[in-house]
């Protein structure tokens, strides 16, 4: 049993309202990007209100350049500054898998609910373990006329629905 633990750099051209979304594969072929995401609509800026408009709230009435706002919009020098550096890192760790090729794929959705055209970002994981052990295994009777024994166990949780 293993978890994927993937990073997503929170980059300062994210703006509040921007969110991702991480699809798998449930271990085997292409990412289904059409099932229930592991993690949906996930905001890049959790509580940052979006941005009324660059000249709609008050863009003057306070410091331009070098002020810090709630969602890293303008944070340091606009233009002289790493604009494209991660602000943070996010960080998703997937339950716990057993035996596959894991592909994760986190798509970027903009203000406006958007899908970028870019590709989302993948990573991928083989995973070689096995899922942990059955329990409670117990003879439960003896049949004379067919010489068979009956046994009753509980299956790996990992391996039931």
């Amino acid at each position: 049993m293993q978890a994927i633990a993937i990073r997503i750099p929170r980059l300062r051209t994210y703006i509040a309202g921007d969110r991702y979304s991480i699809y798998g594969n449930d271990g085997y072929g292409a990412v289904d990007y059409e099932a229930v995401p592991l993690d949906g609509d996930v905001p890049f800026w959790p509580g940052a209100r979006r941005h009324a408009g660059h000249l709609n709230e008050g863009h003057l009435c306070w410091g331009h350049l070098d002020h810090v706002t709630q969602d890293g919009h303008l944070v340091g020098r606009h233009l002289g500054h790493g604009h494209l550096e991660p602000e943070a890192i996010l960080r998703f760790v997937t339950p716990l898998y057993c035996l596959g090729h894991y592909m994760i794929a986190v798509c970027v959705d903009d203000a406006g609910g958007n899908r970028s055209t870019s590709t989302p970002a993948m990573v991928s994981c083989v995973i070689n373990s096995s899922p942990r052990a059955a329990s409670d295994f117990a003879k439960a009777g003896y049949d004379e006329q067919t010489d068979q024994i009956r046994f009753t166990f509980s299956p790996s949780p990992d391996l039931v629905n």
